[in-house]
């Protein structure tokens, strides 16, 4: 599936189509992908996915046939990607990463803070 590109826009990576419908895993069953769904552009939301190193997979709809997410009702397209089971994990990793980042940086200006007290407090 040739995605139109926007001169304006870097090119994606190559991508194809496997299916058309909604994902579903082999035998017809209901996915169990961890999904975020929004009312993007079919570019927007190729290049969310590949962003992303846990995204597996795209489901876009230009004329969404279910309301989910509000995008059928504002007449906008459906954006779903698929992760592999990583993306909660990672971004539960980034956010302790972050938080511990936050951490240290405040215990590192509190330690600047005391060294100027004391050097102060010898003069």
């Amino acid at each position: 599936m040739e995605l139109p590109i926007p001169a304006a826009l870097p090119p994606l990576k190559p991508t194809f189509l496997i299916g058309t419908g909604y994902c579903r895993e082999a035998g017809e069953e209901h996915d169990t992908f961890e999904s975020w769904a929004d009312c993007s552009a079919a570019y927007a939301c190729v290049a969310e996915c590949q962003e992303s190193a846990a995204c597996v997979a795209v489901a876009w709809a230009a004329t969404p046939q279910t309301p989910h997410d509000g995008c059928k009702d504002a007449g906008k397209p459906r954006c779903a990607t698929r992760d592999d089971g990583r993306g909660e994990a990672l971004r539960q990793a980034a956010a302790e990463a972050s938080q511990r980042a936050g951490q240290l940086a405040s215990e590192a200006k509190s330690r600047a803070v005391r060294g100027r007290q004391e050097r102060a407090n010898l003069l």
